[in-house]
């Protein structure tokens, strides 16, 4: 049987790449945004000042949600593989792999120099008993972290280098991204109700969702149409806060340089979903020849005559 193919036939529909560039757009406005509300961050005091315009952030997140939405009914997942993910930008993902493991080794190494206490928004936690106290469960997270930090990055390299889903050293990451969420959420050196804890907090939520709904795929159990919608809210929402975050940092708008490196980890997952989403919105796939099948099929119609004729001579 001849099983040669021809040339690659693109099964992504022009919704899910508009939906791509779209959220791309989107990504850098909506970090842009989160950058201005956190310039009205008002020094020593948990709130913000009454004209940051906080409401275009929940819009801007709804209309996320809702081009990832229209992208992800446009996915046929007949056309994709339930074992593998389409490999277009693979190279781009192995770069991005390998800045992973230098932004998580920067993690290791200022935990080690400086322990968690040094690390947060900025209010003084140093010799204050009833901020140690209320840390006690962030410390618990940071001691997880900090075991699964030289590991975590490992999961990336190996989607870069094999082009397939590691289930092991994906669930080892998806542990270290929970962890971090437990963090943020038990960090009370600022305030509960911050956008840019929010904003963290709810990508790194999606962050988690998008490897558990990655690594279904090391067990053929993937789904592309699924696998779409949390991809494309994962890089939107990452990428955004994680740019925000470095940003804000740099420029002195955060208080705290310490939290750079978990932005940049942000930053990167969200770069890695992106490659992925543009993966699956400008997918291509292997096509046999019309030829070649026709001629495949009249080779296997001889094939079952030449049987036919030999099964009634044995009978009679």
């Amino acid at each position: 049987m001849i099983s040669s193919h021809s040339e690659a036939q693109g099964v992504g529909s022009v919704k899910s790449k508009a939906a791509f560039v779209l959220l791309l757009i989107l990504s850098f406005v909506s970090a842009a945004a989160l950058t201005f509300i956190n310039s009205a961050y008002l020094e020593d005091n948990y709130l913000y000042s009454n004209d940051a315009p906080t409401v275009i952030l929940p819009i801007l997140a709804f209309v996320i949600a809702f081009i990832a939405l229209v992208g992800m009914l446009s996915v046929n997942k007949k056309s994709y593989s339930t074992s593998s993910l389409p490999e277009k930008g693979i190279s781009s993902m192995y770069v991005v792999s390998l800045m992973l493991v230098a932004v998580y080794l920067v993690i290791f190494v200022m935990y080690v120099l400086y322990g968690a206490f040094d690390i947060g928004y900025g209010a003084p936690i140093k010799n204050n008993a009833d901020l140690l106290e209320k840390l006690e469960m962030a410390t618990l997270c940071y001691q997880i972290m900090i075991v699964l930090t030289p590991i975590a990055p490992i999961y990336f390299v190996l989607a870069g280098l094999k082009k397939k889903i590691n289930a092991f050293f994906g669930s080892l990451t998806l542990l270290w991204v929970l962890a971090y969420i437990l963090r943020l959420y038990f960090d009370v050196t600022d305030w509960v109700m911050s956008p840019r804890k929010l904003s963290m907090i709810c990508a790194t939520c999606f962050a988690a969702l998008f490897i558990l709904y990655e690594v279904r795929f090391a067990f053929s159990r993937g789904n592309a149409r699924k696998y779409f919608f949390v991809c494309a809210l994962t890089a939107s929402f990452e990428f955004s806060a994680g740019l925000a975050g470095v940003v804000s940092s740099i420029i002195g708008v955060y208080p705290s340089s310490f939290e750079i490196p978990y932005y940049m980890a942000a930053l990167m997952i969200g770069v890695y979903a992106f490659i992925r989403l543009y993966s699956l919105a400008f997918a291509s796939v292997k096509t046999e020849d019309p030829e070649e099948i026709e001629e495949t099929e009249d080779n296997e119609g001889s094939n079952e005559a030449e049987e036919a004729v030999g099964s009634e001579g044995s009978e009679s």
